[in-house]
């Protein structure tokens, strides 16, 4: 009995194997194309979550990149602020010996560092101080190029002319006031400054100034024999210039002799002033040319000064006051012999804006 129940189970399972096989492939088809169905409408759906989380994931990608930066960044600045400071340590010997005069061998053999006739190559590279060329800022007695001060803190450019007269002068390329933010040094009003004091005048051969923006200007106490004013546009002009003879207005010639000094030349330097005064009632400069200078912030003045020849030519001033306030002053305490004056206009200038790069 039993044999014939397994006979007739294998033959049902025979005749109905077609229609098993049949029954999972459209199973397995159906669950196919509905699972790729769903598979759509899941898309579909997660699309629009997608777009709306992708600036988010996007900036917080960024943000891992730029904390990852930064902190190298800051690592460098930290490991280059102790560098500077073991420089500054080094160097601070050196230098205090070459503001009171030796000469850079003798300041090395006095360190121990190299012999009165010699010096080591290496010692000397490591040790050279920093040079007005190097455009920084510090307090310079000419005709040295050295610093006689310098600090991180100190952002004036200082330039005093002692008894040695001083061949030529060349500063150009240069920003200064709070053109870059920041502030003027404490208590100081001006952001150039060239000239003596009434007991210590300033004396000049050539004086170019060219291409300076300057929130005011003003001449005042100089001398001049040829005077030149051509090309400059300011909120209000007022030229008053005295006529001048005689020995006051003489034409300069500064007489160097063996003991002048060389060119002083810098570009490109970022300060809050700049002064180049007279300690000296012998102070002389050959040649001085200050071009494409970029200020705010402060008032730009020549005072004191006896010049050979003065040229100033396409600079532009003045800080919104109005033409009726004069931003471009030449007063009448200024006299000349020679007098040129052209192409000088009034128009409404504002002081220009703060920069940031």
């Amino acid at each position: 009995m039993g044999k014939i129940k397994r006979l007739g189970s294998s033959v049902i399972r025979l005749i109905t194997a077609p229609f098993r096989l049949a029954y999972k492939g459209i199973k397995k088809s159906v669950i196919g194309v509905w699972r790729g169905f769903m598979g759509t409408i899941r898309a579909i759906i997660a699309t629009p979550r997608m777009i709306f989380t992708l600036p988010s994931k996007t900036y917080r990608g960024l943000k891992k990149v730029r904390d990852k930066v930064l902190s190298i960044v800051q690592y460098l600045e930290s490991e280059t602020g102790k560098w500077i400071m073991i420089w500054k340590f080094v160097k601070a010997p050196y230098s205090l010996l070459r503001a009171v005069g030796l000469n850079p061998q003798s300041a090395l053999a006095v360190l121990g560092l190299a012999f009165a006739g010699g010096t080591t190559a290496v010692a000397a590279e490591v040790l050279e101080p920093p040079k007005f060329s190097d455009a920084i800022a510090g307090d310079f007695v000419g005709p040295n190029d050295i610093p006689v001060f310098t600090d991180a803190r100190y952002q004036t450019l200082r330039l005093s002319i002692s008894s040695t007269p001083l061949d030529s002068l060349i500063i150009s390329s240069t920003s200064l006031g709070t053109i870059y933010g920041g502030a003027l040094s404490q208590g100081a009003t001006t952001a150039i400054d060239i000239g003596g004091t009434p007991t210590n005048r300033l004396t000049i051969g050539s004086l170019t100034i060219e291409r300076l923006r300057c929130k005011q200007f003003k001449m005042f106490e100089t001398n001049v024999n040829r005077l030149t004013v051509t090309n400059n546009l300011a909120d209000g002009l007022s030229y008053s210039v005295s006529a001048g003879s005689g020995l006051s207005n003489r034409p300069r010639a500064i007489i160097m002799g063996n003991h002048g000094a060389a060119k002083l030349e810098q570009s490109a330097g970022n300060y809050d002033r700049l002064v180049v005064t007279a300690i000296h009632p012998d102070a002389a400069i050959g040649t001085f040319i200050l071009s494409d200078t970029l200020t705010r912030g402060g008032l730009c003045r020549v005072s004191y000064a006896d010049v050979g020849e003065l040229v100033l030519d396409s600079n532009i001033v003045g800080d919104s006051s109005g033409l009726a306030v004069k931003s471009m002053v030449i007063e009448d305490t200024t006299t000349a012999q020679h007098i040129v004056m052209s192409q000088n206009l009034e128009m409404a200038i504002a002081e220009p804006i703060v920069r940031s790069n």
